[in-house]
């Protein structure tokens, strides 16, 4: 009867629930609603699946990703470069992969190097700049703990313009304060 209380709620992805008739047979309801065909077995559609991978991987996320703006100041530069970046670690490599592949990235997993410390390998997985974006806009909907932070990254991504680059003139001074604001915001969200 699990499946007859999700009915009502927002999971239209509820498994189907089964009544039992007094001969045996049983009719199957999906979502409260009877089926036309006996023995009829509820598929997955396609739509379905990717709804559910993409909530398994909001929820991976909330627990494991973290979202940050990379800052780097090279020595023959004047300004700073920030780099938006979703960052996952963990030390089951297939996680990492079915994460990426749930998002719709190139899976590029990095081993960390071992330290006497760690009891088993450790992978990690970044996902930077216009990916990152992408990948943000489309966990948002099913993000809970993280959503204000993602919020913040695509904000700081649009209005600091992480995208444009300016060429030889660099950009004008209120985009470096948007930015440098948006990098603080973010660290101080942790």
């Amino acid at each position: 009867m699990f499946a007859a209380s999700l009915a009502h709620t927002r999971y239209p992805f509820a498994p189907p629930a089964r009544r039992f008739s007094p001969g045996g047979r049983t009719k199957n309801r999906v979502l409260g609603t009877q089926l036309a065909e006996p023995g009829f077995n509820p598929a997955i559609t396609p739509d379905i699946r990717r709804l559910l991978e993409l909530s398994w991987a909001a929820g991976f996320a909330d627990g494991e990703a973290c979202i940050t703006i990379a800052k780097t100041q090279l020595k023959d530069r004047t300004k700073p470069t920030y780099r938006l970046v979703l960052t996952l670690n963990q030390n089951h490599a297939g996680s990492l992969t079915r994460f990426a592949e749930a998002v719709g990235v190139r899976p590029r997993l990095y081993k960390v190097r071992r330290t006497l410390s760690m009891n088993r390998d450790a992978y990690v997985l970044n996902i930077c700049d216009q990916h990152a974006v992408r990948v943000l806009k489309s966990l948002l909907p099913f993000l809970e703990r993280k959503a204000p932070e993602a919020e913040i990254a695509l904000m700081a991504y649009d209005e600091g313009r992480f995208n444009v680059h300016p060429g030889s003139k660099g950009h004008p001074p209120h985009i470096w304060k948007i930015r440098e604001f948006f990098y603080l915001k973010l660290q101080r969200m942790k």
